[in-house]
């Protein structure tokens, strides 16, 4: 039996990021938006089967009716344009914490007068009408999960498990995926592939048994996205009776780009600002128009210099950016030994990722919300009107 799989994850509807506006709202967020509808358009030339998205559809669980609108207008064009059946796992960001609120996953059951879309707040397991397939859902879940028995599988249909959370598997830091976390070698006896979501970074779960993955996130919506590659996209499965499994990575270059720039030898402020006139004026020769989010790392800067560099230099980087990044690496004139010492500058947002390090996953992402939504207050043009008052 034949069956095409479109897994993906990780849209983070309404995320947004930077204090750039664009047409009064938040910019990164409409550029998730055209990310999402993209990838809608990519699944549905390829006529998937079934469609999976593994969690975090929404950046919260209280969402705007922008992402509202985005998420309904994409979920009607797959049911307009294919004949697949739709499943959506719950994911953390947009998990209810109170019976007051609903899942905003919940919403895409007004499209559906087909029963062509499948929603999963808690562990369940879906036998396909049409005997296609068997899928097993296991969302993230607020309270402890149950121990939850696999389904037998059937070697007529294919077995599914789509699943968000943290997993452990060659490749995947401990610091991720830590010693409670299922490992894929108990998951993948049970299936015969899995779709997972939660890590940003498309990742191969390996393994003995069969094709597991993540497939990433959709754009760059993490905090802080510099370390994640730039293979985003979605997973397009097929599966054959008889057949390897094909696994095909769509991976999707995001509409706005992301550009990360090391400096390299730049340690004083002469060679700093000429390397930042230089890139200034090559963007310029090239007719850059596509407002990009840009950092440059400055490693071994010399920290007395700072005073030295060219600000005009940088506020010209920032014109042509959607944000612009200066990281610079300082070093200090030497230590008691007469040795160089080298220092990062620390952000903000560094302090407080170091703070709540130690504090269970569903913490640290529940404070770095708040402390977002506390940023974007601050940095509104009334709030700083009304401070430089």
């Amino acid at each position: 039996m034949k069956l095409k799989i479109a897994a993906l994850a990780d849209l983070h509807l309404g995320y947004s990021q930077f204090p750039a506006i664009r047409n009064g709202r938040n910019a990164r967020e409409f550029d998730i938006y055209a990310t999402w509808h993209r990838v809608v358009n990519s699944i549905c030339e390829h006529s998937p089967d079934l469609v999976t998205i593994a969690g975090d559809v929404f950046h919260r669980s209280r969402v705007s009716n922008h992402a509202i609108r985005a998420y309904l207008l994409g979920l009607n064009t797959i049911l307009r344009r294919t004949y697949a059946e739709i499943h959506i796992v719950q994911g953390n960001h947009e998990a209810s914490r109170s019976a007051a609120v609903m899942c905003p996953n919940e919403i895409a059951h007004t499209l559906d007068s087909a029963g062509r879309i499948f929603t999963y707040a808690t562990a369940e397991t879906h036998f396909d009408a049409e005997e296609r397939y068997i899928l097993t859902a296991l969302p993230f879940e607020t309270v402890a999960r149950p121990n939850f028995i696999f389904p037998v599988t059937d070697p007529g249909k294919p077995s599914v498990l789509v699943i968000h959370g943290a997993i452990q598997a060659p490749g995947i830091s401990k610091f991720y995926a830590g010693d409670n976390c299922p490992h894929i070698d108990d998951l993948a006896k049970h299936f015969d592939v899995i779709c997972a979501g939660d890590y940003h970074d498309m990742t191969m779960l390996e393994n003995d048994h069969c094709p597991a993955f993540y497939s990433g996130s959709i754009d760059f919506t993490s905090t802080n996205f510099w370390p994640e590659r730039s293979d985003k996209g979605w997973m397009l499965v097929e599966l054959d009776s008889g057949k390897a499994p094909a696994l095909l990575p769509m991976n999707m270059e995001p509409p706005r780009p992301v550009i990360d720039l090391t400096a390299t030898g730049c340690t004083d402020a002469e060679r700093l600002n000429r390397y930042l006139d230089e890139l200034y004026d090559h963007r310029a020769v090239e007719g850059a128009d596509d407002e990009p989010i840009m950092r440059v790392v400055v490693p071994g800067f010399d920290r007395s210099d700072r005073p030295n560099i060219d600000q005009t230099l940088v506020k010209r980087l920032k014109a042509q950016c959607l944000h612009f990044q200066l990281d610079l690496r300082t070093v200090s004139a030497a230590d008691d030994n007469g040795d160089a010492q080298t220092f990062q500058t620390r952000s903000l947002r560094d302090m407080f990722d170091e703070f709540f390090a130690g504090d269970p996953k569903p913490v640290r992402e529940r404070a770095a919300t708040l402390i977002d939504e506390r940023w974007r207050d601050l940095t509104a043009p009334g709030e700083l009107d009304a401070r430089a008052t």
